[in-house]
């Protein structure tokens, strides 16, 4: 929003810093005792989750909060009054945070490289529409007043006082494309549905006072309007415009009745707005993050909450679970030789209470201090890796502890293990300083566990928080990395590391872990809101009367999260060593999908190597932004993810949020379809697209970099013919629902007629036993785009009588163009664009 500036180190205090660890250790110590009751845990109300479904309600209200977003952003739930009063706190968080300008600037983006491609007719006649209320002129000070994001109704006369007080800032980044668009000699035309007789005056003077000096039309509602909708209005206006010579080259608005009816323009544009029609924030982001020292300052309040929540718990039971069905699934011998390594900071005993006190890992390390909490032998069981240890000891693997900390510590190492529960194991190794004196961990550890295997024994399993823990050598059968956004061990010298593999090359072999731990970090910017609050209230309000001020103090502590963070990573090897390092430091999914039923892990693919930017994010696009374009159809005509996209899109894809989207969206068509009265009389149908509405491909797309690979017909087809795509869960229950209020099936595909038979076979075989009409692409389409063919498909049924009650896919082509049906449903797709 206009007016708010980059993080200041002045606005973190000394006094400050000293009063945020007590307001952690606080919002902590609720969020424990909530978790071990029945009760909502107000610090998980900013994050994403990849939790289960029976998990607490806080956590699946955060997941319908994100879920629900993207279902408004899309279009899918229309008509909503007032945000959910549990997503206050998450709105605000969105809003005041570096999310929504890079959102709003992504889109701007998108719209300038569009504009540029336009040919003009230079007469004077080529038009850009612009809306105005939070799309070029913000009303976020509006909405945050009395410190409620429209979680109350509506209310016309408080907000026409607002107007009238013409302090609206400028969107970010709107801003700047409407200077870009009068450069390449567009004609501005703002249309707003603000009064034409009270407003105007103060509208005007707004928008120069914030830098929109010229326009060639400013329409705004007059009298003879008034009981227009406002899609309505809409059409009406840009009729005139077209109607005086104009043509409509874009249009942009925030709001869905600014980019449909009539004569919406050659091409739309949606901007966020996470007030009013809500804009929830997309899924989860993933990376691997190395070589780092510590975490960005700005980041400490996210780690915190991450570390301190259930979202910490959730990702190391994931790990620990994968783990124990591993070691069940091994045929141990039996003498005592089969053994599981366990690291021990942060893998078996959690270091938490001393980086609670040191910045959540923004301090640098220090290893007086460290050392020192470690002698006190205070650490607590990380609970997940204890229930682990104890089913391994079960079975019959004995343990071998395999840690860092020097020879001289271990003493109060064995008391603290033992203390919390770690009662036995075979060894506790560890490093003699002397010896690995200037080694970097994953020498040191190679060379312990190399000497483990010459004594005769196997390693099972391998777990630790570190790549370093998991590298090497004598890796082992299988390693299962656990979640730690707080320390990396960095692996000093990465020449001589590089070196070191490539000598041992025949030893290496890949670790295999899960997506989930790649690094656990929900990517959703998230501090703790009421510590701030706290904070804000305590220091600042004397100082800053000014709501648009409070704006600047909370953006300050929050904001520029991604760029800061991504800016710490430093890489010192040469250009020509990076295949080497990716071939040893391939990332590596074991994906999984939950049996709904039986939540029992499914394994879509074991091992598959990262054909991303090595696994490093590249620094100008934020993937969250980036998929809000997709899925809005801001961003047309893409042939693949971007490469630095592929750990986002095959996370989200993979995780709980998929699924959660999915849900909002068919819940949404559920409610629909029951609002109908039935004629009955056989007509009523709802069309289903197939490919990744009804049937799954994601096993083919594992396989092939999560749209990142340029799609091959060849290989695709080749999947298609095998007939293994699997059910979409909400799909299929949404199918049943629909069947069961009489209205009939048709599945409308643009899988070729070659493909019928498989097809078929693969519906019925999932659970999609019974249809009204299967269409599949004939030859006569050949060279037509799938808008074309499905509104051609849609046309002949309804002239055979039949009625589209709904119509859901996972392509904008599924649900534009003609006879699309009295209400269309997006499901999320990040995978393809299909024209």
């Amino acid at each position: 929003m206009h007016g708010i500036s980059k993080p200041s180190k002045q606005i973190t205090s000394k006094k400050m810093k000293f009063l945020v660890p007590p307001l952690i250790f606080l919002l902590a110590t609720i969020s424990a005792t909530a978790s071990r009751s029945s009760f909502a845990n107000p610090i998980h109300l900013l994050r994403s989750e990849s939790s289960s479904e029976d998990d607490n309600n806080v956590a699946n209200a955060t997941l319908d909060c994100l879920s629900w977003r993207l279902a408004v952003e899309v279009n899918n739930i229309r008509n909503w009054a007032v945000i959910p009063e549990e997503c206050q706190v998450y709105v605000g968080h969105y809003m005041l945070g570096h999310q929504y300008p890079s959102d709003c600037k992504y889109v701007a983006g998108l719209a300038y490289d569009y504009a540029k491609s336009v040919e003009l007719v230079g007469d004077g006649k080529d038009a850009w529409i612009l809306d105005l209320d939070d799309t070029s002129l913000s009303n976020a000070p509006y909405y945050y007043v009395d410190n409620s994001y429209r979680a109350k109704d509506y209310n016309k006369t408080e907000f026409v006082e607002w107007e009238l007080k013409g302090e609206a800032p400028a969107v970010p980044g709107i801003l700047d494309l409407y200077n870009k668009l009068l450069e390449l000699e567009f004609k501005i035309v703002f249309i707003t549905g603000k009064d034409e007789t009270t407003l105007r005056n103060i509208t005007e003077y707004n928008m120069k006072n914030v830098g929109y000096h010229t326009w060639e039309k400013l329409l705004l509602r007059d009298s003879t309007e008034a009981s227009l909708t406002k899609l309505e209005y809409k059409s009406k206006k840009r009729a005139l415009v077209v109607a005086d010579g104009y043509r409509i080259w874009g249009n942009m608005g925030d709001q869905w009745s600014d980019l449909l009816g009539e004569n919406p323009g050659n091409r739309t544009f949606k901007v966020p707005m996470p007030m009013f029609y809500l804009n929830w924030r997309l899924a989860v982001e993933t990376n691997n993050i190395i070589g780092w020292t510590a975490v960005p300052e700005e980041c400490a309040n996210y780690v915190g909450h991450y570390m301190l929540g259930q979202h910490y718990r959730n990702d190391s039971k994931v790990v620990t679970d994968v783990a124990l069905v591993h070691a069940k699934s091994m045929n141990l011998t039996g003498d005592g030789k089969d053994i599981w390594v366990f690291d021990v900071d942060e893998t078996t005993l959690s270091n938490l209470p001393y980086y609670a006190t040191h910045g959540f890992g923004t301090t640098p390390y220090n290893s007086t201090l460290f050392n020192a909490w470690v002698m006190e032998g205070k650490a607590p069981a990380l609970p997940e890796s204890l229930k682990l240890y104890k089913s391994l000891l079960s079975i019959g693997i004995k343990v071998v502890f395999l840690t860092g900390r020097p020879e001289d510590q271990r003493n109060v190492t064995e008391t603290n293990l033992k203390k919390v529960g770690y009662h036995t194991w075979e060894k506790l190794i560890l490093k003699n300083s002397t010896y690995y004196s200037g080694n970097t961990a994953v020498v040191y550890k190679s060379k312990e566990r190399k000497k483990l295997e010459e004594n005769g024994y196997r390693i099972i399993g391998n777990m630790g928080d570190q790549w370093s823990d998991l590298l090497g050598t004598n890796t082992c059968n299988r390693t299962f990395k656990l979640p730690d956004p707080i320390l990396f061990i960095l692996t000093h010298i990465i020449r001589d590391l590089i070196i070191f593999l490539y000598i041992k090359f025949t030893e290496v072999s890949e670790p295999l872990v899960l997506l989930h731990m790649l690094n656990s970090f929900d990517f959703v910017l998230v501090f703790y809101f009421y510590a701030h609050r706290l904070i804000e209230l305590n220091f600042y309000f004397r100082r800053y009367i000014h709501i648009q001020q409070m704006y600047i103090i909370i953006n300050q502590i929050n904001s520029n999260f991604i760029t800061h963070y991504f800016l710490h990573r430093q890489y010192n090897m040469e250009t020509h060593l990076f295949p080497l390092l990716s071939s040893f430091f391939s990332i590596i999914f074991l994906a999984t999908s939950q049996a709904s039923d039986l939540h029992i892990p499914h394994q879509i693919h074991l091992l598959r190597l990262q054909s991303g930017a090595y696994g490093r994010d590249v620094p100008g696009l934020s993937c969250l932004s980036w998929r809000l374009s997709v899925e809005t159809h801001n961003l047309v005509g893409w042939k693949t993810v971007p490469q630095q996209c592929e750990n986002y899109v095959g996370h989200y894809m993979l995780g709980k949020q998929y699924r959660d989207d999915s849900k909002a969206v068919v819940n949404e068509a559920f409610l629909y379809a029951q609002s109908l009265k039935v004629a009955g009389d056989g007509k009523e149908i709802w069309v289903f697209d197939i490919d990744e509405t009804t049937l799954s491909n994601l096993p083919y797309f594992a396989n092939h970099g999560f749209g990142t690979v340029p799609y091959n017909a060849t290989t695709f087809n080749e999947w298609v013919m095998e007939g293994k795509g699997l059910a979409l869960p909400e799909s299929l229950k949404l199918y049943k629902k629909v069947l069961s209020l009489g209205i009939k099936i048709v599945f409308l595909t643009g899988r070729t007629e070659d493909q019928r038979s498989v097809t078929a076979t693969n519906l019925k075989k999932v659970g999609f036993h019974t249809w009204e009409k299967l269409v599949l692409k004939g030859p006569s389409y050949t060279g037509k785009t799938a808008v074309e063919y499905k509104s051609n498909e849609r046309k002949m049924f309804e002239k055979n009588g039949y009625r589209f009650i709904g119509n859901i896919g996972d392509q904008w082509s599924d649900l534009l163009g003609n006879n699309a049906g009295n209400r269309t449903f997006k499901l999320p797709d990040p995978l393809y664009y299909v024209s």
